[in-house]
């Protein structure tokens, strides 16, 4: 496995959609390995393809337990062809993100979603999902969609997170 470069927003490659994966084989395998190390390295509970310059559907997600939280642990979840195909209710979450290091801000979701994909394996799974992880699952769908989680606020809010990004980005010398 080796760790792979994460792209800083505004890159295009942030807001170009990804293509479907046709079939999972041994490269689609160690992409995905490639990618769940990237994550963690990076102290990340999320990565799609877009961020390490992929333009495939593929997402990495490990959501680790927070008892006081009420956090369930997910364990690695590695997806291909994510898809969300049922949504229900709202709710407000913070939410950060490994392309735009030092960035959190509360983005609007759907409290709970019902997602496929395809495992390491090619094999379909349905997930349910509310809390943390639907918050997850649809921030890296919205990845492999090019959308961004700035794009899910209003623009005032846009331009204020855009504002604070630009200050995170000086401080930690990234340009």
């Amino acid at each position: 496995m080796s760790e792979m470069k994460i792209l800083y927003y505004p890159h295009e490659i942030l807001t170009t959609p990804a293509q479907a994966v046709g079939n999972v084989d041994d490269e689609i395998r160690k992409l995905l390995d490639d990618m769940a190390e990237t994550m963690y390295l990076n102290k990340g509970l999320g990565l799609a393809g877009n961020q390490v310059g992929l333009l495939k559907r593929l997402v990495c997600i490990d959501i680790p337990e927070d008892e006081e939280q009420g956090i369930k642990a997910t364990g690695l979840l590695q997806m291909v062809n994510p898809r969300i195909v049922e949504s229900e209710g709202e709710v407000e979450f913070q939410e950060g993100c490994l392309s735009f290091p030092g960035l959190y801000i509360d983005v609007p979701r759907a409290a709970k979603v019902t997602f496929e994909y395809l495992d390491r394996n090619g094999k379909l799974q349905t997930v349910h999902a509310d809390g943390l992880l639907s918050v997850a699952v649809q921030h890296e769908i919205d990845h492999t969609n090019g959308v961004v989680f700035i794009d899910r606020l209003t623009p005032k809010a846009r331009k204020r997170a855009l504002r604070d990004y630009e200050r995170a980005k000086r401080k930690l010398g990234i340009n």
